[in-house]
């Protein structure tokens, strides 16, 4: 698998180009790619036959699909093999499917790269291609922190993985410029408009799950946002994007309406993964599979 551009410059490439003209040398944009090269040199490296993962040379020209995406100015194509040749779960064996996307900053396009590919492997049966399921139908968890969180809930609500990329680069490009802490009114603004009045209990055919902190810096306490506990079902979404997402020297903390002052979730559970099993478990479910 090479992933090439449209003008046939592949990433690192691109990268060579956005050094020497300073002018596109947008810092976050080369270090997502520097990432994303090497994740794609792993996989092309080959994947034992007998692994979870797959990869793209097990599917012949004829059964891949081309699919074209965007990375600032460039677009990008690549291959998806065809969702036969990826091996169904067997009859007996079926598990909660759980996905945690951790914090990042603008590092969470990574896990953005990931999710398309699992959402172009998961279409139905003989599907077309825009009739692929989106991300939220794979899975009957999700979790998130930070920017992983406002991922996640932008993908409980039934947005594609394509989607949520766009609210991705918009807030990038609208928020993070100019002097810390940024302007938190704005940012407000651009979640409000993304999730609208949105409550978490508004999400009913998929378990959400945010973290953000709350406290001192003596003493902080990791808080889960759901929408199927009563305590915090109401919350609107927005509100629960940006407590999560509150990052310390980049946004003042949040202060909500109950008089606490919400922080990032990243600074107690940076990764979900530990709050979101100790949570599956305090529910008492069983047979948990995590992405």
């Amino acid at each position: 698998m090479q992933l090439k551009s449209a003008c046939g410059k592949t990433p690192i490439q691109l990268l060579e180009l956005a050094k020497s003209e300073e002018k596109n040398s947008d810092p976050d944009r080369v270090n997502a790619l520097k990432i994303i090269e090497y994740i794609l040199q792993a996989v092309d490296d080959g994947v034992s036959s007998s692994s979870s993962v797959w990869p793209m040379e097990t599917a012949s020209p004829s059964q891949r699909q081309l699919e074209r995406y965007n990375i600032g100015d460039q677009t990008f194509t690549h291959f998806i093999p065809d969702s036969s040749k990826i091996p169904k779960q067997q009859p007996g064996t079926s598990k909660i499917r759980a996905l945690c996307i951790d914090g990042g900053g603008t590092r969470g396009f990574v896990p953005l790269e990931f999710l398309e590919f699992i959402e172009g492997w998961s279409p139905l049966p003989d599907a077309l291609p825009e009739e692929h399921l989106n991300i939220k139908k794979s899975f009957d968890w999700i979790a998130g922190t930070s920017t992983g969180g406002i991922i996640a809930l932008y993908l409980a609500l039934g947005h594609t993985v394509t989607e949520c990329r766009r609210l991705y680069f918009l807030l990038k490009d609208k928020i993070f410029n100019g002097s810390k802490p940024y302007n938190a009114e704005k940012y407000e603004s651009e979640l409000q408009l993304a999730f609208e009045e949105k409550r978490m209990c508004d999400i009913t055919d998929i378990k959400v799950a945010i973290t953000a902190t709350t406290g001192t810096p003596e003493r902080l306490t990791s808080v889960l946002f759901t929408n199927y506990d009563a305590k915090t079902s109401g919350e609107l979404i927005w509100k629960v994007a940006r407590m999560t997402s509150a990052a310390p020297y980049f946004f003042n903390p949040f202060l909500h309406s109950d008089g606490n002052f919400y922080y990032d979730g990243g600074l107690t559970a940076n990764n979900p993964t530990q709050a979101l099993l100790s949570e599956i478990t305090r529910l008492g479910v069983r047979n948990i599979n995590l992405a």
